[in-house]
């Protein structure tokens, strides 16, 4: 089993969700799909395409995925696919990767204090529980400050410096482009740690509420509560 290549599905199937929650290099103290639900408000849907991109002061990390997000009232599925992957060490990864693991769908439920990540071709997906650290890095207050007026895409926007503190008092910027002509949509987010600037561009952006069924795993998938569970199984088959 191509290791390397699984668990960067991984990360990245979580797109600044769920691998951004760890320690290390690329953490950040503040949950990036909270973010996106305090900025729009109770009750939102959206489905759009987001190109995320995270680069950093050595080249070789760089990376650019396009991804397919599905949000609604605060929960998110998203859709990768990492033979599009883009950056340096694209085919380095290329070349690596376990093709099982290319395609994979994540699932974040924060009331239900559940994820999951679907992998469709192992018609399987991993099940996990939040953890209480994931909680701490939850909104409490944000206060906008307006930098200027700018165009993101085709898109007229406000950029604004969003000033986020944690339910652990920690405190962190995050830059945030709102489209004046999408009643202030939050069409990009941008991300600092101390190795890598990370953002999330929105486009394709449809305002239809998604199908509530949508977050939930396929019916007739195997269900599995971690990685390395999967993976024996797969040695088993």
């Amino acid at each position: 089993m191509k290791r390397r290549g699984i668990w960067l599905s991984l990360f990245m199937a979580g797109c600044l969700t769920v691998g951004a929650q760890g320690s290390g290099p690329g953490s950040m103290p503040v949950d990036p799909l909270n973010l996106l639900g305090t900025l729009l408000g109770p009750g939102v849907g959206f489905t759009a395409t987001a190109e995320i991109s995270g680069f950093s002061t050595n080249a070789n990390n760089d990376f650019v995925v396009d991804v397919d997000y599905t949000f609604l009232a605060g929960q998110l599925r998203t859709i990768v696919d990492l033979t599009q992957l883009r950056g340096l060490k694209a085919c380095d990864y290329l070349e690596s990767r376990d093709p099982d693991f290319d395609s994979a769908i994540t699932i974040k439920l924060p009331e239900l204090k559940r994820a999951y990540v679907v992998y469709p071709r192992l018609r399987a997906y991993v099940e996990t529980v939040l953890t209480w650290r994931e909680h701490t890095k939850e909104v409490l207050e944000i206060t906008k400050t307006k930098l200027r007026d700018t165009i993101v895409g085709d898109q007229p926007c406000t950029e604004y410096r969003v000033h986020v503190i944690n339910k652990l008092g920690d405190e962190y910027d995050v830059r945030v482009w709102e489209a004046t002509e999408l009643d202030n949509f939050p069409v990009q987010l941008q991300f600092e740690t101390e190795a890598t600037v990370f953002t999330i561009r929105f486009r394709n952006l449809q305002r239809t509420p998604p199908d509530i069924e949508l977050f939930q795993p396929p019916a007739g998938f195997d269900r599995y509560t971690s990685l390395p569970e999967l993976t024996r199984a797969l040695k088993g088959r």
